[in-house]
């Protein structure tokens, strides 16, 4: 399934708004010294599902939130955790069955590298890896049923520090999730393995 051009034009605007910071960033002179121990951000997400599976085929996702909360361990290692939500409305009934649409829960245990840091702990790169536990809760008029599982997250992300307290960043995450669904076996992949493409763009605040 192809990205929609409305997908494209919206990360195109968040990509934008990240960028405007770090040009006005390098007329600054003010120098951010103070080492950081701890960051909390909360971003606005805009999902897409990927692959074949029932998630890519057969839904359309709404936007949803995203919460990270970290421990700098040094200056360029960090730990923490990570929350994300959103919704789906079903698309296809073909391809999903008797859903009307789902509301999708994501919580990892998350451990990274800020393999950049420039301008005076003004600008990051960050990498990190995350394991965890993924709930689609489903809804079919008055019925209500769950699939869960393990979930593996990827986060590539990059963030503009305004204050010594606070900043804005961009995020891409990317979700496997591998559910426990009892079906045929010839469908067990397209059931209980999903992708989701996860940008988002949020503030992040610093503790010290």
């Amino acid at each position: 399934m192809h990205m929609s051009l409305n997908f494209k034009n919206r990360v195109m605007q968040m990509v934008c708004c990240l960028a405007v910071p770090f040009l006005y960033g390098q007329e600054q002179d003010e120098t951010l010294e103070s080492a950081i121990f701890g960051e909390i951000g909360v971003c606005y997400v805009v999902p897409v599902a990927h692959g074949n599976n029932f998630l890519s085929e057969g839904y359309g996702l709404g936007n949803g939130f995203t919460i990270d909360a970290f421990v700098v361990m040094g200056s360029n290692w960090f730990v923490g955790g990570q929350g994300s939500h959103f919704k789906g409305e079903v698309t296809n009934v073909t391809a999903v069955g008797a859903i009307d649409k789902s509301g999708i829960t994501h919580l990892h245990v998350i451990g990274g590298y800020s393999f950049i840091n420039t301008g005076a702990n003004r600008i990051f790169f960050e990498i990190a890896l995350g394991i965890g536990y993924a709930n689609y809760r489903h809804k079919k008029e008055f019925k209500r049923f769950r699939d869960d599982g393990f979930s593996l997250a990827t986060t590539l992300s990059s963030s503009y520090r305004i204050t010594k307290s606070i900043g804005i960043y961009l995020k891409l995450d990317n979700y496997w999730d591998f559910l426990g669904v009892t079906t045929a076996s010839e469908l067990e992949n397209f059931f209980g393995r999903t992708q989701t493409f996860a940008p988002s763009i949020g503030i992040k605040l610093y503790a010290f």
